[in-house]
């Protein structure tokens, strides 16, 4: 009798470890927590182990750490990550922000150039990017092999900038 009661008890974590998935694959994180929660009872140990490993991804998902960006380097650095997501609102945002804190940085003036070039704002990318160049010269050569420049790459005075500083006007 014990056997047949150990057998229905995995079979019904199965069912709801399946259905917990369900719901996290919705990101319906709360009600894959209430599922997940069930499987944990479970005398299946594996099963219990993989719940376990989604509760705590659901707990981030609910929860997520907040995040204190302080310094011009803390803004600099997420607005990286978020231009590299293509979150482009968050890394203008923050690469906006990173300048306040530290104008005349051409690795920030440089990295805002990009997020407009990516975003469409033809004007903002080519007065940032002149900028950053100004400060470094050797941003001209970043920029040129530069994949988030690809937007403005045609535009003639994207190439200006660029051009070997003898041959700039």
């Amino acid at each position: 009798m014990e056997k047949h009661r150990t057998d229905t008890e995995i079979a019904q974590s199965i069912k709801h470890y399946e259905a917990a998935l369900r719901q996290f694959q919705k990101d319906n994180f709360d009600k894959a927590v209430e599922l997940f929660e069930k499987v944990t009872a479970s005398p299946a140990k594996e099963v219990v182990a993989r719940a376990q490993v989604y509760l705590r991804v659901c707990g981030e998902k609910l929860n997520p750490p907040v995040l204190e960006l302080k310094t011009a380097d803390d803004h600099y650095e997420y607005g990286i990550m978020q231009l590299n997501a293509r979150n482009l609102d968050l890394a203008l945002e923050n690469f906006s922000r990173a300048d306040k804190l530290a104008p005349e940085q051409d690795h920030i003036k440089y990295a805002l150039a990009a997020a407009h070039s990516l975003s469409g704002d033809v004007e903002a990318a080519l007065e940032l990017l002149e900028v950053a160049i100004t400060l470094n010269p050797t941003r001209a050569l970043h920029a040129k092999r530069d994949e988030d420049f690809r937007p403005i790459q045609a535009n003639s005075r994207f190439q200006q900038l660029i051009a070997s500083p003898g041959k700039r006007a």
